[in-house]
């Protein structure tokens, strides 16, 4: 969950016979609220984790192998960014944007912590900055 005074952006997986991520926008207006939802992440057999971004600039969606990992767009509803991890069947226990959106930090069960640079031009993938047993 994102908010501010006046904006609140939620999101969740919603259970049906694959996992689909509902993303719910609400505005506080002075004369009531705007409401908009979508749903996104559907090309995903199931949903393992999701997290938004500090500012609610993004949406980072992990699908249930762990293996595949989508940055979107909260303007656009669009795939940013696609990350393929090296690693199946691993449970992601966290994951984090710094303030800036320019890192993507993922922790999982195999006691890895992986930082990932977002927009480095120079990068044709996303490669892994720092892995580190803790």
């Amino acid at each position: 969950m994102y908010h501010t005074e006046k904006k609140i952006i939620l999101s969740y997986i919603s259970h049906n016979n694959i996992s689909i991520v509902k993303v719910n926008k609400i505005k506080i207006l002075k004369n009531g609220l705007k409401h908009c939802q979508r749903f996104i992440a559907s090309n995903f057999v199931g949903v393992q984790y999701i997290q938004i971004s500090p500012k609610g600039k993004f949406l980072v969606v992990t699908d249930s192998s762990g293996e595949k990992i989508n940055l979107y767009s909260l303007r656009s509803y669009k795939v940013k960014k696609c990350l393929w991890r090296e690693y199946i069947n691993v449970t992601i226990i966290s994951i984090f944007l710094n303030r800036d959106n320019n890192y993507l930090g993922i922790y999982s069960s195999q006691k890895t912590l992986h930082i990932y640079h977002i927009f480095d031009p120079r990068l044709r993938s996303w490669q892994s900055v720092v892995g580190r047993k803790l």
